[in-house]
């Protein structure tokens, strides 16, 4: 049964696979936070600043609003950062890290973990094991200090996964003292530095983020709650055959996608993670849109529910660049 733990420090959760959503103020008198024990556990935090605990088995922890502290503890666990300055540590197991907004702290430790920092000024320090540090295409700047950091990049094992088509020949790579930037070729962009590795240190270590994460719902570009309407422009192809998004519905309302600007095939995909395991199951595709050559497509739904959601946008034949649009 979930309660106070012993020392009155913390909140601990049962030996079940729970699902808890944390209400503001909750935690103000646990400065020890929340722990969950056995079972692959859902937590997902407030507007509040909150420590979060994952402990054993395949947890999925959410931190909300907030400079929040998450741990994932044993098992392959997935945290994903949200909004504020976050602290993410993986622990054992094969873990994802999704620092989300905010200018954040990512530490893989053991186990092949991929590190994924966002939107802000973030540092990802994937610890032992094969890790895949992704750098997002988006989160790109002009200001080397701006830049996401890869604090122990591991020459001959680690990789780095690029976003939005970009390939390894798209890239320029330059020297920075003993560190490397890693720019975008025709902006000139900075997209992520990595520090004390050299540029012919990293010739044949990029990937394709689609690659590195394989479809997995936990490296999803974060859109925020959908309030209004939102839209983004991105790129599917070879290099890259599916882009991933995420958005919150507060409240039930009618839902409208589209997806245009298309010049070959790709179809869209409309899912709810039902079971909070980060792949997208068969049942879990709540609607999609498969039309023929380079139509738009569309996707609408009288009051869909409240809940987290996620967009698929996945090339079917050719390359060609997109408009996302939602309400």
């Amino acid at each position: 049964m979930a309660g106070v733990s012993l020392d009155g420090l913390s909140f601990i959760l049962d030996n079940t696979a729970d699902t808890f959503g944390l209400r503001p103020g909750f935690l103000a008198s646990f400065s020890g936070g929340i722990q969950t024990l056995d079972g692959d556990d859902t937590v997902t935090g407030s507007t509040d600043s909150e420590l979060i605990y994952g402990n054993r088995d395949d947890d999925n922890v959410a931190g909300g609003n907030g400079a929040d502290t998450l741990r994932g503890g044993q098992g392959n666990d997935t945290l994903f950062g949200d909004e504020g300055n976050d602290q993410l540590f993986g622990g054992k197991g094969d873990d994802l890290l999704n620092g989300g907004a905010g200018n954040d702290s990512l530490f893989g430790r053991a186990g092949d973990d991929i590190l994924i920092g966002a939107a802000g000024t973030d540092t990802l320090t994937g610890g032992v094991g094969e890790d895949v540090f992704i750098l997002q295409a988006e989160s790109a700047v002009t200001d080397a200090a701006a830049a996401d950091r890869i604090a122990d990049f591991g020459n001959g094992f680690d990789q780095i996964g690029l976003s939005g088509g970009l390939t390894e020949a798209s890239l320029r790579l330059e020297a920075a003292g003993s560190d490397t930037l890693i720019r975008v070729a025709s902006s000139g962009n900075i997209l992520g530095r990595v520090v004390g590795v050299s540029a012919a240190q990293l010739s044949g270590r990029f990937v394709s983020q689609s690659a590195a994460v394989a479809g997995e719902l936990g490296a999803a570009r974060n859109l925020g709650p959908l309030s209004g309407n939102l839209s983004v422009s991105d790129f599917v192809g070879a290099d890259e055959p599916n882009d991933i998004y995420r958005f919150v519905l507060n409240t039930p309302r009618n839902f409208n996608l589209t997806l245009g600007g298309l010049t070959a095939d790709a179809d869209v995909f409309l899912i709810q993670d039902l079971n909070s395991n980060n792949v997208i199951d068969f049942e879990e595709v709540v609607n999609a849109s498969e039309n023929g050559g380079s139509s738009n497509e569309g996707i609408n739904i009288s009051s869909l529910a409240a809940g987290t959601y996620f967009v698929q946008v996945f090339q079917v034949e050719g390359d060609s660049n997109y408009s996302l649009s939602l309400s």
